[in-house]
């Protein structure tokens, strides 16, 4: 079982915004990966279980919710200048992985009530979500959220993730929004677990993702030439 060193939420002073320091952008957009990226894979066993519904969207799929991640994740690390951010994707037995970021010096003992004073890299995630806020217990629970931080452990090589996930509804009865910051253990065996997952299901997903673009593809209406006239 993973174990959680930490669950709190996280606040905001109008001081904090005077700590921010500018990210560094690339010029262009870095290429995507042609191949197999392990939230495809993912969504794909997902339906396949039935931890997601037939059709049912993933919210980085839809654009406004992914310009609202993509914001929140660049706030997020405008706070954290000593991380490393967008450290870049990595292919891995044909699978792709992308992390937000990977943070070097991390007190786990202190932030984890622990008196050994363990310092270790961690892998930052940071979600923006419509979910009910969720406590720690309920967020070990979100279970694509949990194997995509044991593929990024797999390849990266920490085997701690640091969610901070902004709950922009909050708690669903006008609390407005609620942010978590989650920090996740996780063995060696587990990650290997999902990893040979990813692995064992990567042509089927794909084959799956190629039959659902041919679809979409003939679905679309055909256009008709009109005839001119002279």
């Amino acid at each position: 079982m993973p174990v959680l060193l930490s669950a709190r939420t996280i606040t905001l002073e109008f001081a904090d915004l005077f700590k921010r320091r500018p990210i560094v952008r690339p010029a262009k957009p870095s290429s995507r990966y042609p191949g197999a990226h392990q939230s495809d894979i993912l969504a794909y066993i997902a339906r396949k279980i039935g931890e997601l519904k037939p059709g049912e969207e993933l919210e980085e799929d839809m654009p406004w919710r992914m310009a609202m991640g993509n914001m929140w994740e660049e706030f997020y690390f405008s706070l954290l200048p000593d991380s490393d951010w967008q450290p870049g994707e990595i292919v891995q037995d044909g699978i792709a992985v992308n992390a937000d970021g990977i943070t070097s010096g991390f007190p786990v003992g202190f932030i984890a009530g622990q008196p050994d004073g363990r310092v270790e890299t961690i892998i930052e995630e940071t979600k923006c979500t419509e979910k009910k806020f969720r406590t720690g217990d309920q967020f070990l629970s979100e279970w694509m959220w949990m194997h995509q931080g044991r593929a990024y452990c797999y390849v990266y090589g920490p085997r701690i993730v640091r969610w901070t996930v902004m709950f922009y509804r909050g708690d669903y009865r006008g609390s407005g929004p609620i942010v978590g910051e989650y920090i996740v253990e996780f063995s060696d065996k587990e990650v290997q677990q999902t990893w040979g997952m990813l692995k064992v299901n990567k042509t089927a997903a794909m084959d799956q993702i190629k039959r659902e673009k041919r679809e979409k593809e003939l679905a679309k209406p055909t256009e008709v030439a009109l005839p001119t006239s002279d």
